[in-house]
Formats: structure tokens, sequence, C-alpha cells
């Protein structure tokens, strides 16, 4: 075992034991280390626990859309993967994958909770999937008289 995997395996045993000691039976994590879960070569069910408008907006790339607002599809849902995979549960602030990963974590289940949501991944700067690409009009860098008026105009030639 690697230096790199040996402190992410501690520092995941130091969450659970956290959690355990604080009464959740699932795992908050830090986005950045819910980032090394997701990308370790570890199998884990990734969850969007939010609306299908706001899954459709933005998602951490490769998650499934069970909104726990629906309770009763969310558990069909569930019900119809793995029991063995650990789940890995995330909504836009922390609140609603929160209550999803106590659900999930009464019935069994291995939960890890995004800490801070989606909100608090996008703030590390780390990778989504799904979202939508803004409209031509849409670059608010520039006035909008100088939008598109700029393109050719490489350091070079300002220099001149």
């Amino acid at each position: 075992m690697g230096r790199r995997s040996l402190s992410r395996a501690v520092g995941l045993a130091v969450c659970a034991l956290l959690a355990v000691g604080c009464g959740k039976s699932y795992m908050d994590l830090p986005p950045m280390q819910f980032y090394s879960l997701l990308t370790s070569n570890k199998k884990v069910h990734v969850v969007d626990v939010r609306s299908p408008q706001e899954y459709a907006d933005e998602h951490i790339k490769g998650a499934l859309n069970l909104p726990v607002a629906d309770t009763a599809a969310f558990w069909a849902s569930v019900d119809s993967l793995s029991h063995k995979t650990p789940f890995a549960v995330y909504c836009r602030s922390g609140v609603r994958s929160a209550r999803a990963a106590q659900m999930l974590s009464e019935r069994g289940y291995m939960v890890y909770n995004l800490k801070g949501g989606i909100e608090a991944w996008k703030r590390r700067r780390l990778p989504l999937g799904g979202t939508q690409a803004p409209a031509p009009s849409a670059d608010t860098t520039r006035p909008r008289w100088l939008q598109g008026q700029l393109e050719d105009v490489y350091l070079e030639d300002i220099d001149k």
C-alpha cells in the first residue's frame, strides 16, 4: 500500500470514528475527501438526491438522480441497486443528503455524505457533468457592445 493510499485510508477511518462518536451512522466527507473516494478504485453508488431539474442543471459526473423528496420512488430505486456497494450522496447544501444518508444508514447501508453539498464541491472547483452551456449572448465578462469583438486580438498585437 502506497503512502498516498495509506493516508487516504487513515483519513477515512478517522472520519468513521468521528461519525460514530457524534451518534451518526454515516460519514460526512469534505469535498476533497469525497472526490478522493469517487476517484479511487473503490466501487460506490454516487447519488444526487436533488430534484430532476436541479440534477439537469448540474451534477457530479456519473451520479444517479434519486430525489429523496419522493420517498417511495427513492426506496424503489435504492432497492434495485447492490446492497453491498456503499453510497456517496449529495444535494445542494448537504441538508437533504444528510437526511438521505441517515435513512440509508438506518437500513444498514454504508453511506458517505458530501459535507456542504454540490455548492462546497463547486467552491473547490471540482469537476461537474451535465452543466448547461451558457447561451452565446451570456458573456458577462465584457460589456454587451464589446462581445465577440476581441476574439482575434492576441497579446503580440497589443505589444506592437
